[in-house]
């Protein structure tokens, strides 16, 4: 048999770990599925600029050369973008992940372009489309080291604060279950009492629960009853043992 005190601590253990995991998963899921939307929107809003920028630079240089290119390249990977430019027929004019692998410039994104995803843009100058733009975002909405670092942040948060809570819960289940259980334990010990026949000395139980002071005020009027009938049975005796004697 388990004590009840281990019992409610257990419980009270069991709850606290239950509510600190669905908060993390939750907070998880949400950053990384509702939190997306808000993500989207965001990357199509900066596709745009990505679109002016590409237009402006084509607009002042005319062409696709060395120097459109490296503007282009620097202005990719400050966007942690990759952006493709491909003319009519669908051949490629330039590719930043490639062109900063010519030139022995390269960073996290061109090395992984395949966890990219690509949109692809019209490509218009001068009222004419010229041909088409693609622009690769990282799949994922975790893509860069910063929000690595800001995830594995909230879940360092998380766990610190599961720690907190299991010692927290450890020590405040100790003292709930006490003030819990001692009218519990003082109701059986009055039980036990009148189980060895000590009406008198049953003890007074001090609680703010009702359904234990109820069964308090009965063990107590029990107690009472017993203790009359114990009167008047030894009273009885006494009279039935006079009347034998005269």
């Amino acid at each position: 048999m388990v004590k009840i005190s281990k019992q409610l601590r257990k419980y009270f253990i069991t709850i606290s770990i239950l509510s600190i995991a669905f908060i993390t998963i939750t907070s998880n899921i949400s950053i990384n599925f509702f939190f997306s939307g808000y993500i989207r929107d965001s990357r199509s809003r900066d596709d745009l600029k990505v679109l002016k920028y590409v237009e402006s630079v084509f607009s002042e240089y005319e062409e696709i050369n060395d120097n459109s290119s490296m503007n282009l390249m620097h202005y990719a990977f400050s966007e942690d973008v990759v952006i493709q430019i491909k003319d009519t027929n669908s051949s490629i004019m330039f590719n930043s992940s490639a062109f900063g692998t010519i030139i022995g410039i390269t960073d996290e994104y061109s090395k992984n372009e395949e966890k990219f995803s690509f949109r692809s843009y019209p490509f218009i100058i001068d009222d004419e489309q010229v041909g088409t733009i693609d622009i690769g975002r990282p799949k994922s909405i975790i893509a860069n080291i910063e929000d690595e670092k800001f995830l594995i942040t909230i879940n360092s948060i998380f766990a610190a604060a599961s720690l907190l809570t299991l010692i927290i819960a450890l020590r405040s289940s100790a003292h709930l279950s006490k003030k819990f259980l001692n009218p519990i334990y003082r109701i059986q010990e009055n039980a036990k009492l009148i189980e060895q026949g000590k009406y008198k000395n049953i003890n007074e139980v001090e609680t703010n629960t009702s359904e234990l002071h109820e069964l308090s005020v009965s063990v107590k009027e029990l107690a009472e009853r017993l203790h009359h009938q114990e009167t008047l049975k030894r009273r009885m005796t006494t009279d039935i043992a006079h009347e034998l004697r005269t």
